[in-house]
């Protein structure tokens, strides 16, 4: 049931590459009326703007089964291909940014991490921001939108060491203060086989389909995480 995962990291670039064989991606988090405090998020304006550019300079969006076709050396890229990735699953892009792209008919990549989408560990930035499963489904539908694994519980920082630091979930073997150990390997890798397999269960439960790809939270993995 569950389709081979395309394992992609997602990065910031701000690079406008302009060659045939190159892939530029874009990620966003929120698009706002107002960004406020959130250096992640952009404006409606500077988002317009943005895609207006993309589209005057002869940028072509591509889709993950397309990227898909180009690794399997079926397609090569256009000349100027490019990737827009949304990030965490948040209400702007089903009410400002998917009718935005449908306009300029570009697809894109949606990012959900299914257990803030339950309403579970919600960070306190992104409260009453989080998108519902109904607009997932809604959104799931649309030929332009490609809705992906974020993890169920993955996007956070654990304890990874006896001074308080923190390491991204999905590549940190968690340090217990009680008793001043670490996770196992293999309690490790159970622990992000079985977020990533729920992650997976709620997507299919939710929208009716298995998602094809995986984007790291923070981007960050390992070896054991892509296997």
């Amino acid at each position: 049931m569950m389709k081979r995962l395309i394992s992609i990291v997602i990065l910031v670039c701000c690079s406008f590459a302009a060659y045939s064989n190159s892939l530029t991606v874009l990620t966003y988090h929120d698009v706002v009326t107002d960004v406020g405090q959130d250096s992640y998020a952009v404006s409606r304006s500077e988002f317009v703007a943005q895609m207006d550019y993309l589209k005057e300079n002869g940028y072509h969006p591509i889709s993950l089964a397309q990227l898909q076709k180009v690794y399997q050396n079926k397609e090569k890229f256009p000349a100027k291909a490019l990737l827009l990735t949304f990030d965490d699953g948040l209400k702007s892009y089903a009410e400002f940014i998917a009718p935005l792209l449908n306009i300029y008919q570009y697809p894109s990549v949606l990012s959900v991490v299914t257990g803030w989408l339950d309403g579970k560990n919600i960070p306190a930035e992104y409260q009453n921001k989080i998108m519902t499963w109904q607009q997932a489904k809604t959104l799931s539908q649309s030929n332009l939108v490609e809705l992906v694994s974020h993890t169920h519980s993955l996007h956070r920082g654990l304890p990874s060491n006896g001074f308080g630091n923190e390491r991204p979930a999905a590549v940190t073997r968690q340090f217990f203060p009680f008793n001043q150990s670490y996770e196992s390997v293999s309690e490790y890798r159970q622990r992000i086989k079985y977020d990533l397999g729920v992650s997976v269960l709620r997507l299919v439960k939710e929208i009716g389909k298995a998602p094809i790809a995986i984007t790291w939270p923070f981007g960050r993995f390992n070896r054991i995480a892509a296997e």
